[in-house]
């Protein structure tokens, strides 16, 4: 697992910031929230939402289904983790407002210190849309070890 308590399941509540990288480059709050199973002792699978903010009068919020490996030592973990992420983007329009639905790519790395069952982390992720809307999200979480 990414702690010192090895195969167990976690919690993680995130907030951050979150940079769109198309011509304006706009940043927005972020939030978001997951849940990492183990797969294995030092394998993991995650199930997540994130809400990347408003940026420029649109939306994106995402469900997370991802994979996760850790390097740990001691209370410290450096990890990367990849997967699907499936959005709902919010768009202006002339007549007001068009959702997008549609299935991108996501990966990630991070670190986390564990302190007994509570933890804190900070991550780092890149939304991958296959157009000019893809995203750097930055996070600062609280987590809880089951």
């Amino acid at each position: 697992m990414i702690s010192a308590h090895a195969g167990e399941a976690f919690f993680t509540v995130y907030d951050g910031a979150a940079v769109q990288n198309s011509i304006q480059d706009s940043e927005s709050s972020a939030w978001g929230f997951e849940e990492f199973l183990p797969v294995t002792t030092n394998d993991y699978f995650g199930l997540g939402y994130m809400n990347e903010g408003h940026q420029n009068g649109s939306k994106r919020d995402a469900v997370i289904a991802e994979a996760l490996v850790p390097y740990v030592r001691g209370n410290f973990s450096l990890f990367v983790d990849a997967g699907i992420y499936p959005t709902l983007t919010t768009v202006p329009q002339r007549s007001g407002y068009t959702d997008v639905y549609r299935t991108d790519g996501i990966f990630g790395a991070g670190i986390k210190y564990q302190m007994d069952k509570f933890s804190a982390m900070t991550r780092w992720y890149r939304v991958v849309t296959g157009n000019n809307t893809d995203a750097d999200v930055f996070l600062v979480g609280l987590g809880y070890n089951f």
